[in-house]
């Protein structure tokens, strides 16, 4: 378990959009997370819009603005946003468990 994992969903939060979390410990499961804790938090199109921002911030801040890619972040969403709908009421690993796809990376390609 990394120092994210151990995080509440709020100080996650907070450390990525406060771009205090460290770029090489922020791995695809941590933005799946973020797009979970999004997703439930906004509905989903609110969420995708205030992910892209959020993440388009914080690679700009970790000088890695040219690896944003729009259309990945909003299929992203739209799996994660699907996945939650299926499963409103379960936890981050709880959905992962029932979705796994969404720990492989390449799921939208």
């Amino acid at each position: 378990m990394t120092a994210i994992d151990k995080m509440t969903d709020r100080e996650f939060t907070e450390a990525f959009e406060s771009c205090r979390l460290p770029n090489d410990q922020f791995h695809h499961r941590d933005h799946v997370r973020l797009a979970w804790i999004y997703v439930r938090s906004y509905g989903a199109a609110d969420a995708t819009i205030r992910i892209a921002e959020s993440i388009q911030r914080y690679a700009a801040y970790h000088g890695k603005s040219s690896k944003y890619d729009q259309k990945l972040t909003v299929a992203w969403m739209r799996l994660v946003a699907e996945a939650v709908g299926r499963a409103p009421q379960a936890s981050f690993d709880e959905l992962l468990a029932v979705s796994p796809a969404l720990l492989d990376k390449n799921t939208p390609t």
